[in-house]
Formats: C-alpha cells, structure tokens, sequence
C-alpha cells in the first residue's frame, strides 16, 4: 500500500461502496486513488455492516493509523464519492476543512436524472450537465 502511495502522484482518492457481491449482502467498501492519467489504484477494500457515519470514522481513523506507522502523511485533498451523507460527515470530521468531497459525475447525473424525470426540459438539463462537467 504505501509503495503505491509514495510513488504516485497523488490527485483524487475515491470511496465507494459495492453490494450483493457477498452471501451475507454485506458492504464493501472500497478506497483507492487516482492520478492524473486516470489509473486508479485500490489502497483498502474492507467489508462493513451499515453505512454509517461512525462506520466511515473508523476506516478513515484506521487508514490514518496505519500511514503514521509507516511514517506517511496521509494529505488527503479530494475525495471523490457518491452522496452518501454518512461518508461525508465522516471525511469533515477526521480531515477537516483541509478536504474537499467531490461527487462522481455517474452519480451526480443519476440524481439529475431521478430529479427531473418527465420535465419537458429534462434533455436541455442534461446537455447542460454534461457542458458543465466538461468545462
């Protein structure tokens, strides 16, 4: 984990959490970076119970702990995620106002889309999405 971290540059880390995927339909969560020609690399994959605010404190304090050990400082800027309020609340509260959460653009275009669905103006409002995501 920590040659991964040392020898990438660092640009956007990304949380996410897949399902039915395990018998017991458990969470994974995943954590990972990505650099600026787009590879990502997974840092931590971890199976949860719940989503919860004090789920997402533990892996975020857990990951810190393990960087101390290896003496690596974990300068987390960007994280990349879904609009999960619990993931958020727990990146504030253990980095600060020194992150910035960002939602993925799959993600932010689904909402958009579940919003507006049966507006007369729903393909205007998508084209202008996709303009402002490529700006």
């Amino acid at each position: 984990m920590i040659n991964i971290l040392n020898n990438q540059p660092i640009e956007t880390y990304h949380i996410d959490c897949t399902y039915d995927i395990n018998l017991n339909k458990f969470s994974v969560l995943n954590f990972g970076l990505s650099d600026c020609s787009g590879q990502f690399f997974l840092i931590s994959s971890c199976i949860i119970s719940h989503e919860t605010e004090m789920d997402f404190q533990f892996f975020y304090q857990t990951l810190n702990e393990i960087c101390i050990f290896f003496k690596y400082k974990l300068n987390l800027k960007f994280i990349m995620q879904d609009a999960c309020v619990a993931s958020y609340n727990a990146a504030k509260s253990i980095f600060g106002e020194n992150v910035t959460i960002l939602m993925c653009y799959f993600h932010l275009l689904k909402n958009v889309k579940e919003k507006i669905r049966g507006w007369i103006e729903q393909e205007l409002i998508i084209n202008c999405v996709r303009k402002l995501h490529f700006c």
